[in-house]
């Protein structure tokens, strides 16, 4: 499970290798057409490229991500990623069962506590009873 953090560290990625590409083909682009002969040429040229190369953002997005899996390329950095995914879900759970395990003390104190208020009122109740009782017995 990802992390938002996660999140986002593989959008400033997706960003960097977008930005990287966009450069990379500008100058190849730019590489391949030095011979015409006008500025105007040569940028709309490079536009016209640039458009066809990137068609549709679905492209992009699936360049960008070979990009990124080749970036990834050693075993190392895809299990670093995927122990701090588990560490830091591992560690939301365990923070959840501590959080339950509080949750669940604080309710039998809780109930301890009602417990002990009704008892003591229940107590009460029955020495008022037996005081209104001797005070009929002594009024009859």
């Amino acid at each position: 499970m990802l992390t938002a953090s996660d999140v986002k560290l593989l959008q400033q990625l997706f960003d960097k290798n977008n930005d990287r590409l966009r450069e990379e083909l500008r100058e190849d682009i730019h590489r391949a057409i030095k011979p015409l002969a006008t500025k105007d040429q040569l940028e709309l040229l490079a536009t016209k490229e640039e458009l066809k190369f990137l068609a549709t953002k679905d492209d992009l997005k699936l360049l960008a991500t070979k990009e990124e899996l080749k970036s990834l390329t050693t075993k190392e950095q895809l299990k670093a990623i995927a122990d701090k995914v588990d560490f830091e879900s591992l560690a939301t759970k365990e923070r959840l069962a501590s959080f339950e395990k509080l949750l669940k003390q604080q309710g039998r104190t809780f109930t301890r506590k009602l417990n002990l208020i009704i008892g003591y009122f229940d107590r009460e109740i029955v020495g008022l009873r037996k005081q209104i009782d001797s005070i009929k017995r002594i009024q009859s």
